[in-house]
């Protein structure tokens, strides 16, 4: 019977939204975790960045030259650049988009990407960030001269394995930790459910069945017919009904005698 299935019923829909609630819960914290490590790598690279920015942009103000002369410029990237491994290249470049200095001397008097050079002209006093085909991440940092205008950029490159592996680590632990939690947590509200519904169960399945039982004695029974009783049974009737009865019978016959005197002015009529 659907009472004594009652508890399994609770206890599946539970599964169910318990399940749903789960996988969301999971897939929301494993986002919010992969943007806070984002947003951490970014701040920490940012911040070696702004280092740099301030030694190129003061040893610009003290000598007075421009940065493809400055003499220190390319042993600061280098130890910039060693103060992490997942550091691809750093490179600075001026207004014009020319690569004047960098880690990789390869890379110095090549013009930067359109990607590169968009960013920059959109966020030239703050930082910015584009991502490179390759895989590759890349941060972007705003350098003003000493009148305060635009003269380049540093860019740091750097790959994301790390982090991506770091994500992965800690997403299948969020993971491990989760199902162990949603399996103890459903566990005891299943023992609950159980617990609550079924004396409720029960009582309802015996109710049940004494209803099926009773209704097989008494077998099958013909409806009663109402009839509409005459009039002289009405008017026979002991119980007056406050009068009902004979009033009913005064207003027949009254009605007949009408009938009959109009039957008689129609013949008359007629003759």
């Amino acid at each position: 019977m659907l009472f004594k299935k009652l508890p399994v019923l609770i206890v599946v829909n539970l599964l169910v939204v318990s399940i749903a609630a789960m996988a969301l819960m999971l897939m929301i914290n494993m986002y919010k975790f992969e943007k806070a490590i984002d947003q951490v790598v970014n701040d920490r690279f940012y911040f070696l960045m702004e280092g740099v920015r301030s030694s190129l942009e003061t040893e610009m103000s003290l000598s007075g030259v421009l940065l493809a002369r400055l003499t220190t410029g390319t042993q600061q990237l280098l130890a910039a650049k060693g103060q992490d491994d997942a550091i691809l290249s750093i490179e600075v470049f001026d207004h014009n988009g020319q690569t004047v200095l960098s880690t990789e001397p390869s890379f110095v008097g090549d013009i930067i990407p359109t990607s590169w050079e968009e960013a920059w002209k959109a966020h030239k006093h703050s930082g910015w960030s584009v991502a490179e085909s390759r895989g590759a991440k890349v941060l972007g940092l705003g350098i003003t001269d000493t009148l305060g205008n635009p003269a380049g950029s540093i860019v740091l490159r750097y790959s994301p394995e790390k982090q991506t592996a770091l994500v992965s680590t800690v997403n299948q632990d969020l993971i491990h930790d989760g199902i162990w939690i949603w399996g103890g947590g459903f566990a005891a509200m299943a023992a609950l459910v159980f617990f609550v519904t079924y004396p409720i169960s029960s009582y309802l399945n015996g109710l049940s069945t004494h209803l099926s039982k009773l209704l097989e004695q008494a077998g099958p029974q013909q409806a009663p017919t109402l009839q509409e009783p005459s009039i002289a049974a009405a008017a026979a009737t002991d119980t007056d009904d406050f009068g009902f009865a004979k009033g009913y019978c005064k207003a027949h016959d009254t009605i007949n005698q009408a009938e009959a005197e109009l039957r008689k002015i129609d013949g008359e009529i007629g003759l």
